[in-house]
């Protein structure tokens, strides 16, 4: 269950110490709580050297899975989410194979941004289960979050190098593996300056900077099996003068 909505059974001083930004305040989190799950109906893929589409959408649009072991892909829809505070789940099915490899998620994603275009400026929270070498760097074991640019080759999105540029490593999941048959819960909240991210209630990542506006997204990189699911999307409120 998202934490914004175990907030709400926890009393107001529960909801402060989700974090110190004043965006978190109860009325937040309690919209964010009587929202009904995004639709993922007519979201669409965007998959790096145009290989084909392995998002399989299920009959009503309550989930997605990523069904291949392809090229770095990017599922989005719906409109600019900057300013706002997301949940969803992430489930490694029976049906990950053997595979190691990145599942994750965008923020701040516009169209052509999986290869890079001239504007391209999104973040990527990424998950590995194993450190490999690919080429010359390697990729590593954990939660990273990452600044994509323009002119991605295909190598960046596993070594975070090049236009894939990482930015911070998750702060007790940044060399731990995902599980085979977990499923983990994830909150965000994503303003101009600062973006948050918990996993299964606990903070990972907590980053001021200079975020742009543009989609959410989930992301998959070679790693079949990855079911998305329960995602809510809500306005942060605004915060009084």
């Amino acid at each position: 269950m998202s934490i914004f909505k175990k907030a709400l059974g926890r009393g107001r001083g529960a909801v402060w110490r989700l974090g110190a930004a004043a965006v978190l305040a109860v009325g937040g989190l309690h919209s964010a709580a009587q929202a009904a799950p995004v639709s993922l109906t007519g979201w669409t893929a965007e998959t790096f050297n145009n290989e084909a589409n392995h998002w399989l959408i299920a009959s009503g649009g309550a989930s997605v899975t990523y069904t291949g072991n392809g090229y770095p892909s990017v599922l989005t829809g719906g409109g600019d989410v900057l300013n706002s505070q997301i949940s969803f789940d992430i489930t490694v099915t029976n049906a990950y194979g053997t595979d190691d490899d990145f599942f994750g998620f965008v923020l701040g994603f516009d169209a052509g941004g999986v290869t890079g275009t001239a504007t391209s400026d999104y973040l990527l929270i990424d998950w590995k289960r194993g450190s490999q070498f690919i080429g010359s760097g390697q990729a590593l074991r954990g939660v990273a979050l990452s600044q994509v640019g323009d002119a991605v080759v295909y190598n960046d999105y596993w070594t975070h190098s090049g236009g894939v540029d990482e930015l911070a490593r998750a702060a007790t999941l940044g060399s731990t593996g995902w599980a085979v048959g977990a499923t983990y819960g994830f909150d965000v909240t994503y303003t101009a300056d600062r973006v948050q991210v918990w996993v299964n209630d606990v903070l990972q990542f907590d980053l001021g900077g200079s975020f742009s506006s543009g989609t959410f997204g989930f992301y998959n990189n070679s790693q079949q099996g990855i079911r998305y699911s329960a995602l809510d999307i809500e306005a942060l409120p605004a915060v009084p003068l």
